[in-house]
């Protein structure tokens, strides 16, 4: 962070040294136009040509090392924020906050944090630094004119980007609510368009989506207007400014006009740095509204040697603003090398439980051991790894995509990890093998759960949870994927969440969800024997004509 401010430092002083430059190549150039009008000797001009060249060559220079250092001061500072802004999306997606409104507090957002020192910070100083010193110049010569171009560069350098600000600042809240919600209504539309044509609502998400799309160009054009007053108020001072100027000298000198119309110019974009400060403090209160999330302490520096076990100790949990708690007094074991399936009716506490044994939320009272030592951060991907109800896929080849699970993984690795999970005959009919491109499109779900399950397994974690790993597949496929699973996580400390109650014959321990409780407990076997919800989901499941014995 240090090396970054050094190169803002640095990059703000070339950027004063880059307008001096320019106002200076105006002034030098000027005079030497008319100083060779009166056809002086050429020994008279070559200082001032020599002055000329250095200040033109000058100008490019420093502005070089103005746009080189400060982009690469603020491209690190950018990372950092950037890092700080995804650690804080990870309690945050899917909560209070709509994807589409992450999404442009992401881009948008934290874009215009960047615009504060390129575009606001770094011209201001070069403006202020400039102005002061062609003021403080044209003082010795005519103090007159030095107070009508103090006057103007003072409605040019502070009020009107004063007033750019705050109209930006009054204007920019409503603006980006109004993206937000329109980026988050044409998500839904794309996303959503089968279920939507499948219920004829087509038209109304689209009349919904264009009606936000108007918001927002209402309030662009509003915005619009008052930028084009604003400059047209620039432009008129500098004018204004000059003009007096050019009457209190008797126009006696053009370097004093021209210089002072050179210095009004760098100014100008200060409105423009207004307007962004303005967009910036709404963006600063967003983002720190996301980074506000409080910083969860690390993780043990010492992992729990495998095999390791989890254990709930009277866990409960309520969601922030739920009326009633999402579990309750869950006393649960997990033994090592041992596999768990939690089932039960949707709403009775299952995704909860799950968020809790990764760490990604904290029980309200009871705790969490993995291994002995109580869950108090989100857990390392090698100590934990898992399977989400709707794995992503990501555009590139079956190698790039198994690699994100372990990237020292060579490719022996890789077919041992997909033949676990019974993906290697499919990998190997493709065109090009483990190097084939695959886009999430291009594979049906039985093959990206096998891959995303695959991933997971190469990155050898301690523990394996598996979110719904068979969820909107059709029954055939559903079965294959759930033994491959299961056959896949033998020994293994496995703890699986399933809607699906077929092919849980061979987890070591079955658990039943309802309400937020442990309803019932034990093997398949146990719990097929009991009247309850396990036996009355499972008996509901078979075919009838299946004819394989009920065991």
């Amino acid at each position: 962070m240090v090396a970054a401010v050094v190169r803002l430092v640095v990059a703000a002083l070339a950027g004063v040294a880059c307008e001096a430059a320019g106002v200076g190549l105006t002034g030098a150039a000027v005079w030497l136009v008319c100083r060779a009008a009166r056809q002086p000797p050429l020994s008279a001009l070559v200082v001032a040509v020599v002055l000329v060249r250095g200040l033109a060559v000058g100008r490019g220079g420093f502005r070089y090392a103005e746009r080189i250092l400060g982009h690469d001061a603020v491209l690190r500072t950018m990372a950092t924020i950037r890092g700080r802004f995804f650690d804080a999306l990870i309690p945050r997606a899917g909560g209070e906050y709509r994807r589409g409104d992450l999404l442009g507090r992401l881009v948008s957002d934290v874009e215009c944090v960047q615009d504060l020192l390129l575009r606001v910070a770094l011209p201001t100083v070069a403006a202020i630094s400039v102005g002061g010193i062609a003021v403080a110049w044209l003082a010795t010569l005519a103090p007159a004119a030095a107070l009508t171009l103090a006057a103007g560069l003072l409605i040019t350098t502070l009020l009107l980007p004063t007033a750019a600000a705050l109209s930006a600042h009054r204007a920019d809240a409503p603006l980006a609510a109004a993206r937000a919600d329109l980026t988050a209504r044409a998500i839904d539309l794309v996303e959503g368009m089968e279920d939507l044509l499948v219920h004829g609502s087509e038209a109304l998400a689209a009349q919904r989506e264009q009606t936000a799309a108007t918001a927002v160009a209402r309030l662009e054009r509003r915005r619009a207007a008052t930028r084009a007053a604003l400059a047209c108020g620039a432009v008129l001072t500098q004018l204004a400014t000059c003009a007096v100027v050019a009457w209190q000298t008797h126009a006696a000198s053009a370097v004093v006009l021209l210089g002072s119309l050179a210095v009004m110019e760098v100014t100008l974009p200060l409105r423009l740095g207004g307007e962004r400060l303005g967009s910036a403090l709404n963006a600063l209160t967003r983002v720190r509204a996301i980074l506000r999330t409080p910083t969860r302490p690390a993780p043990p520096t010492t992992a729990p040697k495998p095999p390791v076990s989890l254990r709930f100790r009277g866990v409960g949990y309520t969601h922030p603003g739920a009326d009633r708690p999402a579990l309750v007094d869950i006393d649960l074991e997990v033994p090592a090398g041992t596999r768990v399936a939690i089932v039960g009716p949707s709403g009775s506490g299952k995704s909860t439980l799950l968020a809790l044994a990764l760490g990604l939320t904290h029980p309200d009272h009871g705790h969490v051991e993995l291994g002995g030592a109580n869950i108090t951060a989100p857990l390392r991907p090698r100590l934990v790894s898992g399977l989400p109800q709707d794995p992503a896929v990501f555009a590139g080849t079956v190698r790039a995509n198994l690699e994100l699970g372990n990237h020292q993984a060579d490719t022996p690795d890789l077919w041992h990890a997909l033949t676990r999970v019974g993906a290697h005959d499919w990998v190997r009919d493709l065109p090009n093998g483990l190097d084939t491109p695959i886009t999430d499109s291009t594979i049906s779900g039985g093959e990206r759960q096998r891959l995303a399950l695959a991933t997971a397994l190469l990155a050898t974690p301690d523990l394996l949870v598996l979110d719904e790993p068979v969820e909107s597949l059709d029954p055939t496929t559903a079965d294959a994927v759930l033994t491959d699973t299961l056959n896949a996580t033998r020994h293994h400390t496995t703890l699986l969440v399933s809607h699906r109650l077929r092919g849980l014959e061979q987890v070591d321990r079955i658990v039943v969800l309802q309400a937020g409780r442990i309803a019932q407990s034990g093997t398949h076997h146990d719990l097929l024997a009991t009247p309850g919800h396990y036996r009355d989901h499972y008996l509901a499941e078979l075919d009838p004509h299946d004819s394989r014995p009920l065991t």
